[in-house]
């Protein structure tokens, strides 16, 4: 049985940075929601660009190979 999908997302956008905090699990059942969001408000917004994107991961409880991958993903963005 899977577990249910876990993981909220808030962002915080300043000037010339953003910062993305992540709770919860990031795994294979929510690293398409961490794509989604960070394409709608970083990525998909070629207007305004940040120069300066943090990741907060320290509320993050679990994350697997899936994880790690989509970070690396949107670090490459």
């Amino acid at each position: 049985m899977q577990h249910p999908e876990y993981l909220s997302i808030a962002v915080s956008l300043g000037p010339d940075r953003a910062r993305i905090f992540l709770c919860g699990e990031l795994d294979l059942n929510t690293a398409h929601t961490l794509h989604t969001r960070f394409d709608e408000t970083i990525a998909g917004n070629a207007v305004d660009r940040r120069s300066v994107i943090l990741l907060d991961l320290s509320a993050i409880s679990f994350c697997d190979a899936a994880g790690l991958h989509a970070l690396r993903e949107i670090a490459n963005k």
